[in-house]
């Protein structure tokens, strides 16, 4: 079982940092993919769209070290690079976890990209 964040908005051009805490399970010999797609007309694409963006993955011991009993987990991380090469709108990600050869899926999240008011870094 895992818990991600229930909708979120980020800029163009800014990193963009997800935590996801394994509820259950342990996370050692586990894996996580995380991925970004476009809305269409604000549903789910489906498996047969292409992924807008692929997170960055790496596991960490506390996901929250500020919890009250901190729990394992992964943080995914979009770099600015990729996220300046998304088109503002609304999105959704999820992510996949093979924990034990059993695969858990997290409850989808809807992402709103805004555009980016200065320009991009030279």
């Amino acid at each position: 079982m895992t818990s991600i964040l229930p909708r979120a908005r980020f800029t163009r051009g800014e990193t963009f940092v997800v935590a996801v805490e394994a509820t259950t399970g342990d996370v050692s010999e586990a894996t996580c993919r995380m991925v970004l797609k476009a809305a269409v007309k604000g549903r789910a694409p489906g498996d047969a769209a292409a992924e807008a963006a692929v997170f960055s993955v790496v596991s960490v011991e506390e996901v929250d070290d500020q919890a009250e009993t901190p729990k394992p987990g992964w943080i995914c991380t979009l770099s600015a690079t990729d996220s300046a090469n998304l088109v503002a709108g609304l999105y959704l990600l999820d992510a996949r976890i093979v924990i034990a050869g059993a695969v858990v899926q997290s409850d989808t999240v809807r992402i709103t990209v805004d555009e980016r008011i200065t320009e991009a870094a030279a």
